[in-house]
């Protein structure tokens, strides 16, 4: 890495490949990074690691928009497979089971972002 913070041409080309290659060694080989080095970068260089995960957030805020974008879709599917009479009762039983463990997800999620709010609150108040 460069000493300025910036990351080296060889960090720059081993970032997407780490986003797309199922290992480092495979990632390495595709960046032309030797093995070693990509390791190295990825336990002890804090700016090649933040870049790293600045890249893999970009990557899974996409997918999330994606998935939003499905999201309408997918509560009509189940609507109809659970309105369905031609479908077997196991299958309208799962597509319940799945709905229902979304939303109790959904709710957990929720719990956690208000009691983290509220965290952060009280920290930058200092109480």
């Amino acid at each position: 890495m460069a000493s300025n913070g910036v990351l080296s041409a060889a960090q720059r080309r081993l970032i997407p490949a780490l986003l797309t290659c199922r290992t480092v060694t495979a990632a390495a080989e595709s960046a032309k990074v030797a093995e070693r080095t990509a390791f190295r970068w990825l336990a002890d260089d804090a700016n090649f690691q933040a870049e790293l995960a600045r890249a893999e957030g970009d990557v899974i805020g996409g997918a999330v928009r994606a998935l939003l974008g499905l999201a309408e879709s997918a509560v009509d599917c189940l609507r109809s497979t659970l309105d369905d009479a031609e479908l077997p009762a196991s299958v309208k039983l799962r597509a319940a089971g799945l709905a229902i463990d979304a939303l109790l997800r959904m709710r957990e999620l929720a719990s956690i972002e208000k009691r983290l709010s509220e965290l952060e609150r009280q920290v930058q108040d200092g109480n």
